[in-house]
């Protein structure tokens, strides 16, 4: 068993490791991504560059695994990345085809991971959940709004537009997980014998 202070050690190395991660993508992000970029574009092939995109994706999410933080940060800070390349609008136009497909495929594998059993046995508590979720967010994009001098109508509109949750929640949810902040409740589907 580990003493209290064992336990702090590795915490603070756990969370050293994830920042020396983040910092590694910033850098990538900050001085190589346009560099790698311009390797595939000067072939004018337009796989290259979707294969690089998706390189920088899966390099992103393997690092993030590898430094104790999920996957799907990973991919999501790939995703920032690209969006601050030059060689952004090219990447879009590329991937465009495959856009409606790699969603489907995101919302997919987050619908199968979703254990029915429990939302049927916790239906009460997920419904209150969602309605504080969805008062509090109204609550800090109505303030935010206000605060920065928009008018009671459209702060109003914004909040009516910004209540529902979104897709990265996913992401900060199993990063949760993963740091043991949230723990994840499962059903037995068959009885024990």
């Amino acid at each position: 068993m580990l003493s209290p202070l064992g336990q702090g050690q590795g915490d603070a190395l756990a969370f050293l490791w994830a920042l020396v991660g983040l910092l590694v993508l910033l850098a990538v992000s900050r001085w190589a991504l346009n560099p790698f970029f311009a390797l595939p574009a000067r072939t004018r092939a337009r796989e290259v560059l979707t294969a690089g995109a998706l390189l920088v994706v899966l390099g992103a999410a393997l690092l993030m695994d590898a430094v104790g933080l999920s996957m799907a940060m990973g991919a999501f800070l790939a995703g920032v990345m690209l969006s601050s390349s030059s060689y952004r609008h090219q990447i879009e136009s590329d991937i465009e085809p495959f856009r409606g497909l790699l969603m489907g495929l995101f919302f997919l594998a987050v619908g199968m991971s979703l254990d029915l059993a429990v939302v049927a046995a916790e239906w009460r508590q997920v419904l209150s959940l969602l309605v504080a979720f969805t008062i509090a967010k109204g609550i800090v994009v109505y303030g935010v709004a206000r605060l920065l001098g928009t008018s009671n109508r459209r702060a109003l509109h914004r909040t009516s537009m910004f209540l529902q949750g979104g897709e990265f929640a996913f992401v900060l949810y199993a990063a949760a997980a993963s740091g043991g902040v949230i723990y994840a409740r499962k059903t037995r589907c068959l009885p024990q014998s």
